[in-house]
């Protein structure tokens, strides 16, 4: 009996001491902010990650140093599609070989390992990488926003680093309870768990959102403009997690789209 209780805890992961899976795309930046021929520094999961729009309008994605002397490339020059370090003036494709070394003589071949290069796609607003096995990148879907497109919906992107195990923040939203925390914005909130369902990749809460009393800050932005509207027109909120990608849709009683 110890035995085979020793094996199944064994046999069960600590999520907590569970890394990123690679093998999927991960946003680092909002387009707009990676300029036409200009660079632009991204960080995920511990690893430096030099952006860059070569004049073609395509988005690179190179590891953020140069394999000379280790100089950041996010610090460095684009000329047309290519990407020049700033310090000794190597110059790398997008698919991060080697271009150039301006200063080695006629003949002398350069080094064969230039540095590691992302796959990059641009959707929704956003730059996403894959950091995991690329010949597995074209086979991984992004998420489904379908409302990203469409003309009764306004996007708006923001964007904060909480130190902590990505489960952490999975967790939070799907337990609507915390809506405590907002009562300055929202007033005080009656969550009720309307059900969920869970499958091997994904886990989805339904809420029923009533507003139970207090004052509602009208000016403190998409919460309070797009929420709880009143006790006599209670919102379904639906909370889907399907790693890596988490959505959040606030539907008005008998509403035919999302409000958010």
């Amino acid at each position: 009996m110890t035995e085979t209780l020793q094996d199944e805890t064994a046999a069960v992961a600590d999520l907590r001491r569970t890394g990123i899976n690679p093998d999927f795309w991960y946003p680092v930046a909002v387009a707009r902010d990676v300029r036409k021929e200009k660079t632009f520094a991204a960080t995920f999961a511990g690893e430096r990650i030099a952006l860059y729009r070569g004049a073609s309008g395509a988005v690179y994605a190179l590891e953020d140093r140069c394999a000379h002397r280790q100089v950041p490339l996010s610090m460095g020059v684009v000329e047309g599609d290519v990407l020049r370090c700033c310090y000794h003036a190597w110059a790398y494709r997008g698919n991060g070989r080697i271009s150039q070394i301006p200063y080695l003589p006629k003949g002398v071949g350069r080094p064969p390992r230039g540095v590691r290069a992302y796959p990059v796609k641009e959707a929704y607003g956003l730059v996403f990488v894959f950091p995991g096995d690329p010949a597995k990148a074209d086979a991984a879907a992004l998420p489904e926003l379908p409302e990203f497109g469409s003309s009764r919906h306004r996007t708006m992107t923001f964007s904060r680093t909480v130190r902590c195990h990505y489960s952490f923040m999975h967790e939070n939203l799907l337990d609507m309870n915390h809506q405590f925390l907002h009562r300055g914005i929202l007033g005080k909130i009656q969550p009720k768990l309307l059900g969920y369902d869970t499958g091997p990749d994904h886990v989805e809460a339904r809420y029923l959102f009533t507003h139970a009393g207090g004052k509602k800050d009208r000016g403190a932005g998409l919460l309070a403009a797009e929420g709880i509207r009143g006790a006599a027109t209670p919102d379904v909120i639906t909370i889907r997690t399907g790693y890596p990608y988490q959505t959040l849709k606030l539907v008005h009683e008998h509403a035919e789209l999302p409000a958010f």
